[in-house]
């Protein structure tokens, strides 16, 4: 794990992760006032290097520096998570400095550079490290909109590890979680590990729970760009929200992409699409329906007979709105 703080990076580390926990525009300016303090602890040398990714932006209400691009502080975000991560890692009494850093909801790029950062690490690539992330999520004592982002965050990660203890962990976790939203996202993790007991459970929840239906399809809003991320945690109650990026995303690179979907997931992005449209009232063109009916068809070997059922009725209730 490295040690970034008197680099170059570091600098670029330290600037980007200051910008992203305080949450100034968008969270990704940073004032003339922090550039230049942050600037007296490196050498001169590195000084003259630390611009070339940096820009001065003038506002109305001030002189800011940003980084020339956004995925160069998206980068340097994850970079600074990831480093928190391996410190406390190697060091599990000093964890309140990384949990600190978890109150903020990431970004998808942020996420998926951080995930790839971890399994290039292979001091992280242990069951330890699955055991230290549930060290994290026990620790979590908020219980509010924190906590919640805490939560989902650190289950997020643990869902990206290949090690077989992850999906252990997860179960282990939901067993005793109680808050839907979290539960939530633990069903979808832990079906993301080819779990097909909980993937037939969780389609019954959807059919059943209006709670876990709005919470999937709002997660499913967010995720895909429809709502912003300051409407933390994620719901989908209101009929006149629009879903065009979720609808367009979904169906161009998700339902019919058998070759880096795996089915379980791709199960429940159909039922998420069809109830998005069934809530929605949006009519469903025949090329969609084909595709949804199509790939429903290939994966029907996974459900259950109770699942099927819960299937077939959305199904019919395709563009079966009143007045139309």
């Amino acid at each position: 794990m490295a040690n970034y703080n008197q680099s170059i990076i570091g600098f670029w580390v330290n600037i980007a992760f200051d910008a992203f926990i305080n949450q100034r525009n968008n969270y990704s300016l940073i004032s003339e006032e922090k550039y230049s303090e942050m600037m007296k602890e490196y050498q001169l040398e590195l000084r003259r290097i630390i611009p070339y990714v940096l820009q001065q932006k003038r506002e109305i209400h001030g002189n800011f520096y940003n980084f020339i691009h956004y995925s160069f502080f998206e980068y340097f975000v994850a970079l600074s998570i990831f480093s928190k991560i391996g410190i406390s890692f190697h060091n599990p009494n000093n964890i309140s400095d990384l949990l600190d850093s978890f109150k903020l909801d990431l970004s998808l790029p942020i996420r998926h550079h951080l995930v790839d950062l971890i399994s290039l690490d292979q001091s992280l690539q242990q069951e330890e490290f699955i055991s230290f992330l549930n060290l994290l999520y026990k620790s979590i004592n908020e219980d509010n909109k924190i906590g919640k982002i805490k939560k989902n965050l650190i289950i997020y990660i643990i869902s990206k590890q290949d090690m077989r203890a992850a999906l252990s962990c997860l179960k282990n976790i939901l067993n005793t979680e109680t808050n839907i939203f979290i539960k939530n996202s633990l069903y979808w993790a832990c079906i993301r590990k080819n779990d097909g007991e909980l993937l037939n459970l969780y389609i019954f929840l959807l059919a059943t729970e209006p709670e876990y239906r709005f919470y999937n399809r709002g997660y499913h809003l967010y995720y895909y760009g429809d709502i912003m991320f300051d409407k933390f945690p994620f719901t989908d109650n209101d009929e006149n929200t629009p879903w065009d990026k979720t609808r367009k995303f979904m169906m161009d690179k998700r339902i019919n992409d058998h070759k880096n979907i795996p089915s379980f997931i791709r199960l429940l992005d159909i039922w998420t699409y069809i109830d998005l449209a069934v809530f929605h009232k949006t009519l469903l063109r025949s090329e969609e329906i084909a595709s949804l009916k199509n790939s429903y068809n290939d994966l029907l070997c996974y459900l259950n007979e109770d699942a099927k059922y819960f299937f077939e009725n959305l199904f019919n209730q395709i563009n079966n709105y009143p007045g139309n």
